[in-house]
């Protein structure tokens, strides 16, 4: 089976929002749930508490989920 790619951005200020939408995902997904990998896009300097709570999150679900933690620096 193919690989899903679900790519979202956000702020601190939304992680809740996000975490919210992942786990409706996670709980919702007719497919495997190692299928799924979660791309993040962050403002910069805020990748290391996301990762953070992201993992702190990981380890309380039932299942872990895959996903990757990028900056993005927009242009003026």
């Amino acid at each position: 089976m193919i690989n899903i790619n679900i790519c979202i951005c956000f702020d601190t200020n939304y992680f809740n929002f996000a975490l919210n939408l992942i786990k409706s995902i996670l709980d919702t997904t007719k497919y495997n749930k190692n299928l799924l990998y979660f791309y993040i896009l962050v403002d910069n300097g805020e990748s290391k508490k996301i990762i953070n709570e992201l993992n702190n999150y990981n380890i309380n679900f039932k299942e872990k989920f895959n996903f990757k933690v990028k900056e993005f620096n927009p242009s003026e």
